[in-house]
C-alpha cells in the first residue's frame, strides 16, 4: 500500500533541497519491512475543497425591503399609453440606430469592459512581484517572422523560426563532414641529416676585412681559402602513413564461473585488443573489415540464395551499411567481455551502468549522433522485466541472489546493434536463465526471409514451457513473458515497427529481404504478464512527432539539448544531467503532455517472482542470415 501527501514549500530551492534529502531514502516499519519515498514535484496536487460557511441571510428573503419593493411593482395595475405617431416611433432616429447594430455595440462593450479588466489585473500583479516585465513581440532574429518561433538555448531573448533552425543546422552539418573529410592522413616524423662539411670563398676583400674589430684588435689576416665550422644537423619533416604497424596482444582465456550460464571467451593471442580495452575498434581495424558474427546459410525454398550470383552482387552493394553494423557488433561483444571482468555482488548499479557506458564511448569514439551509445543501459532486477535504469540518487546495490538483465546497445551511423544477457551469481536460477538462452537461439534458427511471426512464436513458447525451476522447496512452471515481443530496428529508431512474438498467436506477418531484428525473449516464474510501475527513467522523441509551438523556455532549451545530442534514440534522466539540464522534471513532463518524447516506465511482473532476458540481433542478408552479436560468452 503506497501513501502520498503534498508539502507546500515557500520556494523551490527549499523544495528540491527536500527531494535530495528524502527521494530515495528507505524507511523501516514496525514489522522491519522497508518502504523506499520517492519526492518529485506535483504541480497540480489534489488539495480538498474548503467548505463553504452557511450564508446567515439564508431564509430572510420574505423580509427584505427591496424584495417587498418588487412584489409590490408586480400587484400594481399595468397601463399602456399609445404613442401619437406610432410608425415615427418605430423607425429609428439614426441609419446607425437599428436593434442589431445596438446588439453588436453592447457585445463590443463588454468585450471592452473584459480587456481592461484583464489589463486592470495584469498590471495589479505586475506591481506587486516587481519581475515581471514588458515582453515586446516575439520574433525571428534571421528573418523577421513570428510564427513557429524556438528560443536560442545560447542566448537568452533571441529567438529564430524552426526554418532558419534547419537551415543553420545543416549548414553547421555539412561544414563538420567537409571538415572530417579533408582531414590529414599523414603524421610527421622528425629525423636528424647528417652534418655536411662545406668550403666556401671569403666574402669580400682584403679592405672590408681591415676595417672589422677582428682586424683593429691586432688579428691576423690569413687570405685564402677557409674551411667553415660544422653546421648545425638540420632537422627535417618526412611524412608517413597512418595504420603500420598493427600491434597484437595475448590475450588468455577469461573465466566467467562467477557467471551462471555464461561461457567463458576463449584465448586470442593475436588480439588486437589491448588487457586495458582502451584501443577503439576503428583502430584496431583500419581498412574497416570489421569480424562477421555467425553466418547462417538458408534452407529450404531460401537454398538458393547461398550462390545466387544476383544475390550475391546485390549484398556488395548493401556493404556499407553492413560495416557499420559489423563494427556496433564487435564493439558491443568487446564490451561485454569488459563488464563480466569486473561486474560482482556489492556494486551499486549507478556505477555498472556508468563503466559500461563510458567504455562504450571509449570504444566506439563516440561523435554525437554518428555514433555513441543506442538507448539506455538496461539493469532491471528480479521482477522487473525491462526499461529500468538507476536515476542519480539511487543507492541500488546488485546482491548475490539478485537476478539482473545486463540490456545495453550500440549504434553506427544509426544502426542500432541491440543484445542483452542475464546476470546472475546463485546457481538455483539456472534453469530459468537457461530457458531464455534456448528460447532465443530457437528464435534465431527459426528466422529467416519468409519466415512467419506466429511459427517463430509458437516454437519459442514451446522451447521456454519445458523448463520448469525449483525455489524454496516448491517447483515453479517457466513460461515466456505474453506481452513482451523482439523488434525489428530502424535506422534511428529501436523499434522499427514489426514485432516478433514469443508466444504462438495469429500473426500472419512474415520477415523480408534486408531487415534488420532484435531476436529477445523474456521467461518468468510468476503472472508472465507486465505493467508499467516504478519511477519513470527511459524515454525517447517520438519518431515522427509534429512541430509543436512551446511556451515554457525550459521546454524549448529541454527540446533542442535532446534534439542535438540523442535525436530520435532513446536517453534516460541521468544523461540529462550529464549535458548539464539538471532541472529538467518540469520542462521533460511539458514535452511529454505535448506528445512530443513518449516516457518508458519499468515493466513489472509480479513481486517476488523472477524473469530472465536473452537478446541477440540479426541481419537477414541476401545471402545468408547473421546473428551480429554473437559472441563466445552467449
Amino acid at each position: 500500500i503506497n501513501g502520498r501527501c503534498y508539502f507546500l514549500f515557500d520556494s523551490e530551492e527549499n523544495a528540491e533541497k527536500f527531494i535530495k534529502d528524502y527521494h530515495g531514502h528507505q524507511f523501516v516499519d514496525g514489522q522491519g519491512e522497508s518502504f523506499r519515498a520517492v519526492a518529485c514535484f506535483a504541480p497540480y496536487p489534489k488539495v480538498p475543497r474548503q467548505k463553504a460557511s452557511k450564508d446567515q441571510r439564508d431564509g430572510t428573503i420574505f423580509e427584505d425591503a427591496t424584495y417587498k419593493q418588487f412584489v409590490e411593482s408586480l400587484s400594481a395595475p399595468k397601463t399602456f399609453e399609445a404613442p401619437p405617431d406610432p410608425v415615427a416611433a418605430l423607425q429609428p432616429a439614426t441609419a446607425k440606430d437599428t436593434p442589431l447594430l445596438n446588439y453588436m455595440k453592447t457585445r463590443a462593450a463588454e468585450r471592452r469592459a473584459r480587456q481592461e479588466k484583464r489589463e486592470r489585473e495584469r498590471k495589479r500583479w505586475h506591481d506587486r512581484l516587481g519581475r515581471i516585465e514588458e515582453k515586446p513581440k516575439w520574433r525571428c532574429a534571421e528573418c523577421g517572422t513570428s510564427k513557429h518561433l524556438e528560443e536560442d538555448p545560447d542566448q537568452r531573448g533571441v529567438c529564430y523560426c524552426t526554418y532558419c533552425w534547419e537551415t543553420w543546422e545543416a549548414k553547421e552539418y555539412k561544414k563538420k563532414k567537409k571538415s572530417k573529410k579533408h582531414e590529414e592522413e599523414y603524421e610527421e616524423e622528425w629525423y636528424e641529416e647528417e652534418p655536411t662539411k662545406k668550403k666556401k670563398k671569403k666574402k669580400g676583400g682584403y679592405d672590408e676585412w681591415q676595417s672589422s674589430s677582428w682586424y683593429a684588435e691586432g688579428g691576423e689576416w690569413d687570405e685564402g681559402w677557409y674551411e667553415e665550422a660544422e653546421e648545425e644537423p638540420k632537422k627535417k619533416k618526412k611524412k608517413k602513413k597512418k595504420g603500420g604497424g598493427q600491434k597484437n596482444f595475448n590475450m588468455p582465456e577469461q573465466d566467467n564461473s562467477h557467471l551462471r550460464r555464461v561461457k567463458n571467451w576463449t584465448a586470442q593471442p593475436q588480439w588486437r585488443q589491448s588487457p586495458a580495452f582502451d584501443i577503439p575498434v576503428s583502430d584496431q581495424f583500419p581498412d574497416n573489415q570489421f569480424p562477421l558474427g555467425e553466418c547462417v546459410e538458408y534452407v529450404g525454398k531460401n537454398a538458393f540464395r547461398t550462390t545466387s550470383a544476383e544475390k550475391r552482387e546485390l549484398e556488395r552493394l548493401q556493404s556499407y551499411d553492413c560495416e557499420k553494423i559489423r563494427k556496433a557488433g564487435e564493439v558491443h561483444r568487446q564490451v561485454r567481455r569488459y563488464v563480466q571482468s569486473y561486474v560482482k555482488p556489492g556494486m551499486k548499479m549507478t556505477e555498472i551502468c556508468q563503466r559500461l557506458e563510458r567504455k562504450t564511448h571509449e570504444l566506439v569514439v563516440a561523435n554525437g549522433l554518428e555514433a555513441g551509445w543506442g538507448f539506455p543501459t538496461g539493469c532491471s532486477l528480479n521482477w522487473v522485466a525491462a526499461h529500468y535504469t538507476p536515476n542519480y540518487g539511487d543507492e541500488t546495490v546488485l546482491q548475490f541472489d539478485d537476478v539482473c538483465k545486463l540490456d545495453f546497445g550500440v549504434q553506427v551511423g544509426g544502426r542500432i546493434v541491440d543484445c542483452a544477457f542475464t546476470i546472475a551469481f546463485n546457481e538455483r536460477y539456472d534453469p530459468i536463465i537457461e530457458a531464455t538462452q534456448a528460447g532465443t537461439n530457437t528464435g534465431v534458427k527459426e528466422a529467416g526471409i519468409d519466415a512467419r511471426f506466429s511459427d517463430i512464436g509458437a516454437a519459442i513458447q514451446e522451447t521456454i514451457e519445458s523448463y520448469e525451476i525449483e525455489l524454496n522447496g516448491k517447483t515453479f512452471p517457466i513460461k515466456p513473458v505474453r506481452n513482451l515481443n523482439g523488434h525489428s530496428i530502424g535506422p534511428y529508431l529501436i523499434h522499427g515497427g514489426k514485432s516478433v512474438p514469443i508466444t504462438k498467436n495469429q500473426e500472419a506477418t512474415i520477415m523480408e529481404e534486408g531487415e534488420f531484428y532484435a531476436i529477445e525473449t523474456f521467461a518468468s516464474n510468476g503472472k508472465a504478464y507486465v505493467v508499467e510501475d516504478l519511477e519513470c527513467s527511459h524515454y525517447m522523441k517520438i519518431y515522427d512527432a509534429p512541430h509543436v509551438p512551446l511556451r515554457v523556455k525550459s521546454s524549448k532549451a529541454l527540446l533542442h539539448a535532446i534534439e542535438q545530442n540523442f535525436g530520435t534514440l532513446a536517453f534516460c534522466r541521468r544523461w540529462l544531467d550529464d549535458l548539464g539540464q539538471t532541472r529538467h522534471l518540469m520542462a521533460l513532463k511539458n514535452l511529454v503532455d505535448n506528445d512530443i518524447v513518449q516516457p518508458y516506465p519499468p515493466l513489472c511482473d509480479a513481486k517476488g517472482s523472477y524473469v530472465t532476458q536473452m537478446e541477440h540481433t540479426i541481419l537477414l542478408r541476401p545471402t545468408c542470415k547473421e546473428i551480429v552479436s554473437r559472441g563466445d560468452d552467449f
